[in-house]
């Protein structure tokens, strides 16, 4: 393959993706390394990508894809609401009638707490996020356990170690997870060192898993790993993931559920 070959499947891959790591990027190119890192520098020299840690972001992408940076709850609240919505609307399936499910902190998840203002059947939620017990305290059929511990500012969720040792002594039917972002080798991320304890007790008490994020969380990289993706049972995420990143995710065996 000559190199501007390799230049169009690059940014092609990019084009999909938005970001893709370079260790995925070497197993879908035909390349070694050295060649794509010259490759890679070359493309960035010419403006069309950014290089990051781990990876590469397209144009300018790079602050979307730093490993510590987080936007503000009402930042995230105003992305791809209508895909959060649709994975709300999915996430019901889940849900039966006298479960107790664990809610974690999130905008999809939180999604799903205005989706259960309407539930018609008793249901225990444990949750740590404040949004989503003041959305669901007026459902008379809902027992509402609100998790407490340090407020985490600017997101208005519970965190630390009041919080972490509640949920670790907790079990659940189902838990509905929310992620920073989420990678084949790396699994599900969180840029907060403060929450991955308690999604961690979260994941650990609950008898199935389910993860609500929108198609942006994938393929990017976050400050510290949650959890293997092996420890979750399905993934429901919005119909505008790219066909590439379905079809390695589901070849690994894992249920992504598209809406």
């Amino acid at each position: 393959m000559i190199p501007a070959e390799r230049h169009d499947k690059i940014l092609s891959l990019l084009n999909e993706r938005r970001y893709i790591s370079f260790n995925e990027l070497t197993q879908k190119i035909n390349a070694s390394k050295s060649t794509l890192r010259r490759d890679v520098y070359d493309l960035e020299q010419e403006g069309y990508l950014t290089r990051t840690r781990g990876g590469i972001a397209l144009g300018n992408d790079v602050e979307q894809f730093n490993v510590t940076s987080e936007a503000s709850v009402q930042v995230r609240q105003s992305e791809n609401t209508d895909e959060k919505i649709r994975i709300a609307e999915a996430a019901m399936r889940f849900i039966h009638s006298n479960d107790t499910i664990f809610l974690d902190s999130g905008t999809t998840t939180y999604e799903l707490a205005v989706k259960l203002k309407e539930y018609r059947h008793s249901l225990m939620v444990a949750t740590s996020d404040l949004s989503s017990a003041m959305a669901l305290s007026n459902n008379e059929n809902l027992e509402i356990i609100v998790i407490g511990g340090k407020l985490r500012k600017r997101h208005y969720s519970m965190i630390g170690y009041f919080s972490d040792n509640i949920i670790s002594q907790m079990h659940a039917d189902t838990a509905f997870i929310s992620t920073d972002a989420v990678d084949s080798e790396k699994g599900l991320m969180a840029f907060s060192l403060d929450e991955v304890t308690g999604k961690k007790a979260m994941i650990r008490g609950a008898r199935e898993v389910t993860l609500l994020c929108d198609h942006t969380k994938f393929s990017r990289i976050a400050f510290v790993t949650i959890s293997r993706l092996e420890e979750i049972d399905h993934i429901i995420t919005g119909k505008e993931l790219d066909e590439h990143t379905y079809s390695y995710f589901t070849e690994m065996g894992i249920d992504v559920i598209l809406v």
